[in-house]
């Protein structure tokens, strides 16, 4: 049903735009043909004659565009009635002229048609310059409080057609003189009050308007504005110069129909938003070419007049080379005052694409912290898309993330708008912009600030690394440190093992030794005895001398390699641990820096699951890849928070594996902990 009524709507908008374009291409043809002929000046076909028929066609076109793809905006039939009406009024007037002026009796129906141009022109210039731009581009009214503007230009079309139809021929109905003679002055002060309230609803709307509505306004605004101006620049050499209608100055009878023309093709583009946001740059080069203009011409006239009036009104080649000059001299000083002009215009407050960009550059590369680098970039996004506040984060490893923001001491806002910056799938920051309420970025904002993004990507990934390394040789100035403390606890222990253990035994054996040279003199029955006892402490002292040992570097890890080192370790604990090596672990030999660390992370962990998890069983897993070894320890206890205390016995455990390049993870929880640690698989050397 909706379709039907869809598809009946669309085909009676392009029926009124097709009888407009007959009506239209029969006023040009009549219009034509009364070229040349003695006509009264309100029926002559000139350019603005012409070209305003085009205006109405457009309207039209644009009228049935809007109806076939935005049904429910009743600025389409608006647009549709308004280019009936006018080219129904150009018709009648080209009509008109044909069949009583240039060709007397050739068409009938002349009087009718000079009767209907009469009036039909009060209600089609309402329709164009009062209800269009009150209507603009939705098809509502900015608000109710502008519903009396609607009614009292309503009422006054019909008072104005009521009374002119009626009284002129060839009808010529007599009513009072006071309400003929008022009628035309009422209607004509309401029409121009409705059409200023008109222009302040469009500027009430602006005000009001999101980015997009405000962009589709600016359309409108730039062909309405120069319109009026080109208006208002014929109205001294009408009077005063030319003594005719402003829209029969010679140029400006071309220019002032050409700018009307430009109505329909904004409401267009602004409606169906085709290529919307270039409207910046057609506002900025009609500023900046505009005021050029003005400036040559008021140069010129200046200096010319000026001087002329000194040498009595004759040609001097002098002095037009002296004001060529002149305005060469000033002329780029003057373009660049335009320009800034017209960005202010524009952007306001707001800076152009280019500033931002140059400015961002600049504040980057003389940056010499990341801290820096995060104020200019909020900065710059600030100064380009007119933010209160906004706010930069830099994600670094580990979940920590630096942060910089404009203004100072900017805070977070949960309504802010986002960006990521980098790649979407790893993003290196964040951008958080806060809009003024009702204000949203636009297409030309979310362009900039993806120019903004990927510029601040190279700086903030240059930082990042920066920050990344200097954190590594942080770290690993403290590794060093905490591995020199730990060997020299370890030297410590080992001297303390040496003198309280082995020396011990060394003292009680030489003892003993000393008892059986003594026995030999005074008692050789109890000598034998005596050195059995010392031969047994030496049995002894060599077991305690082993298994120091193998706590500096086991002996079966230098001959049979890490697997065996690890069961064998494995085979001593008093819970049940199981040891799982694939082949090629099994059959390979690797440095012995890198076996050694493997095998003290297996022996600390195995001890840490002894002395602190109250696990029944463990296991240990050993497997090779193409470029590393990876070893994992899992227990059955009961877990523990490996990001609190102090644990330095699982920093020792880091410090040692990324000594050679590896790494340690540990996850940890009620159902037990697993120690995973990576280990580069360099190979033993022959040598």
């Amino acid at each position: 049903m909706w379709g039907d009524r869809h598809l009946v709507a669309s085909g009676l908008a392009w029926a009124l735009c097709a009888v407009t374009a007959v009506l239209v291409f029969a006023d040009l043809v009549l219009g034509i043909q009364t070229l040349g002929r003695p006509l009264p000046a309100l029926f002559e076909f000139r350019w603005f004659e012409a070209l305003f028929a085009l205006t109405a066609l457009g309207f039209s076109l644009v009228g049935a565009l809007i109806v076939g793809r935005q049904p429910d905006n009743r600025l389409g039939w608006l647009a549709c009635a308004t280019g009936l009406l006018t080219s129904a009024y150009v018709f009648a007037q080209s009509y008109a002229a044909y069949a009583i002026y240039a060709h007397p009796g050739a068409l009938l129906g002349g009087e009718w048609m000079a009767w209907f141009r009469t009036w039909s022109w009060y209600p089609a210039a309402s329709l164009m310059l009062v209800l269009v731009p009150l209507l603009f581009p939705d098809g509502h009214l900015p608000s109710h409080r502008w519903r009396p503007v609607v009614w009292v230009i309503v009422a006054m079309s019909g008072l104005y057609c009521l009374v002119t139809a009626v009284t002129v021929d060839p009808i010529g109905v007599s009513l009072p003189a006071w309400l003929i003679a008022s009628t035309p002055k009422v209607t004509g002060m309401a029409q121009v009050g409705c059409i200023v309230a008109a222009a302040g609803a469009v500027v009430f709307r602006y005000r009001s308007a999101s980015t997009v509505v405000r962009q589709q306004i600016k359309w409108l605004a730039v062909f309405a504005v120069l319109e009026a101006a080109l208006w208002i620049v014929s109205l001294v050499p009408a009077f005063f110069i030319y003594h005719v209608a402003p829209y029969r100055v010679p140029v400006l009878e071309i220019l002032i129909p050409l700018a009307l023309l430009g109505l329909p093709l904004a409401i267009g583009i602004a409606v169906f938003r085709y290529r919307l946001y270039e409207v910046d740059v057609v506002i900025a080069r009609g500023v900046v070419y505009g005021a050029l203009a003005v400036f040559v011409t008021l140069s010129y006239v200046a200096v010319v007049g000026g001087a002329g009036l000194i040498v009595g009104g004759r040609f001097n080649l002098v002095l037009s080379v002296i004001v060529i000059g002149a305005v060469a001299v000033a002329f780029q000083p003057v373009r660049e005052r335009a320009e800034r002009l017209a960005a202010r215009l524009i952007y306001g407050r707001r800076g152009s694409p280019y500033e931002v960009l140059a400015s961002l550059t600049t504040q980057t590369s003389d940056a010499e912290s990341v801290d820096e680098v995060l104020r200019g970039v909020a900065a710059a996004v600030a100064h380009g898309v007119g933010a209160t506040a906004v706010r930069v984060a830099l994600f670094l490893p580990g979940g920590v993330n630096r942060t910089g923001a404009w203004p100072a001491g900017a805070t977070p806002d949960p309504a802010a708008r986002r960006a990521r910056i980098g790649r979407a799938d790893a993003p290196i920051g964040e951008v958080e912009i806060t809009l003024p309420p009702g204000e949203s970025l636009g297409e030309p904002e979310e362009r900039l600030l993806a120019a903004v993004a990927a510029q601040a990507d190279v700086s903030l990934r240059r930082l990042r690394l920066a920050a990344e390394l200097a954190e590594r040789v942080d770290e690993l100035a403290a590794s060093r440190t905490r591995m020199a403390q730990a060997e020299e606890r370890g030297r410590r222990r080992l001297e303390r093992d040496l003198h309280d253990g082995v020396q011990q035994e060394v003292v009680a054996l030489i003892a003993k030794l000393r008892l059986a040279r003594i026995q030999i003199q005074r008692d050789p029955t109890r000598v034998d005895s005596t050195l059995q006892e010392a031969q047994g402490e030496a049995r002894q002292m060599l077991t305690d001398l082993r298994e120091l040992a193998r706590g500096i570097h086991p002996a079966v890890l230098g001959s049979r390699g890490l697997v065996e080192a690890i069961e064998a370790v494995a085979a001593r604990m008093p819970i049940g641990v199981s040891v799982d090596a694939d082949d090629r672990v099994r059959s390979s030999r690797y440095a012995e820096e890198i076996e050694g660390a493997a095998y003290f992370t297996v022996t600390e962990g195995l001890a840490n699951v002894l002395k602190h998890s109250g696990a029944s069983e463990a296991s240990v897993i050993v497997s090779a890849a193409d470029s590393g070894i990876t070893l994992r320890l899992a227990d059955n206890g009961c877990g523990f928070d490996p990001d609190g205390g102090a644990h330095t016995g699982l920093r020792g455990l880091r410090d040692r594996l990324e000594a050679v390049g590896g790494s340690l993870r540990i996850d940890s929880g009620s159902g037990g902990t697993m120690l995973a640690a990576i280990l580069p698989a360099r190979p033993r050397s022959l040598g």
